[in-house]
């Protein structure tokens, strides 16, 4: 997991040979006419500013003043209570309130990442790490894919004392049944560890499907779109035995797809579009 250090000058500013107020400030959401009033010169190139013109571009006091705006026409808008925002709050600012994935690499763009020393992108006490289980530590099973966690139930189970046995059953137990379905719909090269932003829309939605199978719901309609999509063909076959493990729980399922071998399967089938069927559209 990459640690946020502090932004970087260098990422804040876009070009020092810029003024102020012709962008030589990259950060999002900072206004060069707010600098006016605190004594920041915003006409000239950011690198003849003086030391303390800079500190109050990337670090001035977050305070409201009397700001003069001047728009393009020649017209003047005068305020008395403009808020200040110097260049790091205002990427700190948008930081809060980004939305989508284009924003927040934008966002990202100012801040430079690298990988804690001392937990190791663990993000863990390092005296856990210390304590292993069948051989590894609770870091090294995360990022085990999930194809990979059946080989370590066994290698831990050997490695218990008979008196932990019983409870590792049960623990394991629960594990096993929980990763059955996953690996059905061909998701062994997951991780623990994975962040769910990474994922694609495909995964999220074969993760779920096998989330709803354990929680053994009923009586609700499922509308899948495209479910096989990403899907290596040898796992199609556990897309849909997962099918009709809801089915049979008493669910039913609409899904939109283009693989034969799922629309083969369906109880009845529906054709949208031009020509379709006796009374498609002509």
């Amino acid at each position: 997991m990459p640690l946020i250090q502090p932004l970087d000058d260098r990422k804040i500013i876009a070009d020092e040979n810029l003024s102020i107020e012709d962008g030589a400030i990259a950060g999002p959401e900072f206004h060069a006419n707010r600098c006016c009033p605190i004594g920041v010169r915003i006409d000239v190139p950011y690198k003849d500013l003086t030391a303390k013109e800079k500190e109050i571009v990337l670090h001035g006091k977050r305070a409201k003043y009397a700001v003069d705006f001047h728009t393009s026409t020649g017209r003047v808008f005068s305020t008395e209570n403009t808020l200040y925002e110097n260049a790091y709050d205002a990427v700190y600012e948008s930081l809060k309130s980004v939305k989508s994935d284009r924003a927040m690499a934008k966002v990202n763009s100012f801040f430079h990442f690298s990988t804690c020393p001392t937990c190791h992108g663990t993000r863990l006490n390092p005296a856990l790490l210390t304590q292993t289980v069948g051989g590894q530590n609770i870091a090294a099973v995360s990022n085990l894919t999930l194809g990979a966690l059946e080989d370590w139930v066994r290698a831990t189970k050997a490695d218990l004392p008979d008196e932990m046995q019983q409870m590792a059953t049960i623990l394991f137990k629960n594990l096993l049944e929980t990763l059955q379905p996953l690996l059905e719909l061909g998701l062994d090269y997951l991780t623990l560890s994975r962040n769910g932003n990474t994922l694609s829309t495909g995964e999220l939605q074969r993760i779920q499907l096998a989330r709803t199978l354990r929680t053994a719901t009923t009586g609700v309609l499922y509308v899948l779109d495209e479910p096989s999509v990403g899907l290596h063909p040898d796992n199609v076959e556990g897309l849909i035995h997962i099918f009709r493990q809801l089915v049979a729980q008493g669910n039913s399922l609409v899904v939109v797809d283009h693989e034969v071998n799922i629309i083969s399967q369906a109880d009845w089938r529906l054709k949208l579009g031009q020509k379709l069927g006796a009374k498609g559209n002509k």
